[in-house]
């Protein structure tokens, strides 16, 4: 047995679907209801069909108590399961009179279950197996938004694939690909030429396949309520999502997080970015198109000209302080370019109706998971 390899089922479950009590019954029965007694939340999971502790961790009996905690911090940032539950199989699996206690209890338990009505040892299989096969599929969307953050956030936030955009079967052939598919717009040029590249196609088609394969039912109704955001968005803001979104695996979820940064640290901004008519550039006699081709002394020169001539109100004052600054201004310019878009992404995938608190570093749209995986938890 190799102890360093993650164990995917629960092996150390004990109840059969078949089996006959012993001449011991009576005695595992007071051993079981004792441990009700001493131990009631491993029994009242274990009776719930929670997996065993083993496998919460993902870990074998005999497996070193550091390579046990490594695992549980591997398994925290899964977070399939309550944050308590995890903390509980560690404190078990890694106390010596613990663990021994708990092996005890998994194997009254499946002496327990012979005594039980076959239909209710049915039923307590049935919750265990159901449990076991919803976490592998929340696994494996975990690993489907590691591997595509942006796609996987988007797409159970009801984006629709590329080829319900560009009006195509997705069992249509090259053929029928290169006569139907309109290239009217700078989106259907990109799906055009991304579905005639048979490695770009077979890419998107393998991601698309296991990402509905692995959708659980929470999952798809999330997306299928969500769908009725994209249809009523703006045609230029739904092309500039779906375009970032084919052209960077990451790079919807880093401007939500830039943006998050920036509004953060320059709350007085949001007054002078669209949609609001006014911005800093304007406080201060600037065409935001044309300072973008100018050099930095052109500029800078231009900005202290322009102040000088204004009165020196809190509005003039904040506008100066900022461009005149190199990085302060470059920060402006990508607010003021993307602000917008990232508001609507934030809509998109936010569950609440403030959208901001939907956002965190490190790995956007955490909370969403961690929301749409917490109604398949055993409380």
């Amino acid at each position: 047995m190799n102890l360093a390899e993650p164990i995917e089922d629960d092996p150390y479950w004990t109840v059969t679907a078949s089996g006959v009590p012993d001449r011991f019954a009576v005695r595992y029965f007071k051993q079981f209801r004792a441990f009700q007694k001493r131990y009631w939340h491993w029994v009242h999971y274990l009776l719930d069909g929670l997996p065993t502790y083993y496998c919460i961790l993902r870990v074998h009996k005999g497996t070193p108590k550091e390579q046990i905690y490594r695992a549980y911090a591997t398994e925290c940032e899964a977070a399939l399961y309550p944050e308590f539950i995890y903390r509980e199989a560690l404190e078990v699996l890694t106390d010596t009179c613990l663990q021994k206690a708990y092996d005890e209890l998994l194997f009254v338990l499946g002496e327990y279950a012979k005594q039980m009505p076959q239909n209710e040892r049915d039923e307590l299989i049935k919750k265990h197996s159901n449990n076991i096969a919803k976490y592998k599929n929340l696994r494996s969307l975990n690993q489907l938004q590691d591997e595509n953050p942006d796609f996987f956030l988007l797409y159970i936030s009801g984006m629709p694939d590329i080829y319900e955009i560009a009006g195509l079967r997705t069992e249509a052939d090259r053929e029928t690909i290169q006569r139907e598919c309109r290239q009217d717009s700078e989106l259907l040029r990109k799906i055009y030429a991304l579905l005639n590249d048979p490695v770009s196609r077979e890419k998107y088609d393998h991601f698309l396949s296991r990402v509905n394969t692995h959708m659980t039912t929470g999952v798809y109704e999330y997306r299928e309520n969500k769908r009725a955001l994209w249809r009523n968005l703006d045609r230029a803001v739904f092309d500039a999502i779906i375009l970032l979104n084919l052209a960077d695996s990451g790079g919807c979820c880093t401007l939500i997080e830039r943006d998050f940064i920036i509004r953060n640290a320059n709350h007085d901004w949001l007054e002078y970015v669209p949609p609001e008519k006014e911005s800093f550039f304007s406080i201060l006699g600037l065409d935001a198109g044309s300072i973008r081709s100018m050099d930095k002394k052109e500029l800078e020169g231009l900005i202290r000209n322009n102040f000088r001539e204004l009165p020196k109100t809190p509005r003039v004052n904040l506008a100066y302080s900022v461009l005149k600054n190199m990085t302060l201004r470059e920060d402006y310019l990508w607010f003021y370019d993307n602000h917008f878009l990232a508001q609507v992404l934030m809509t998109i995938v936010a569950k609440e109706e403030d959208p901001t608190t939907n956002v965190r570093q490190g790995r956007t749209g955490r909370t969403i998971w961690d929301w749409l995986s917490a109604s398949h938890h055993t409380k």
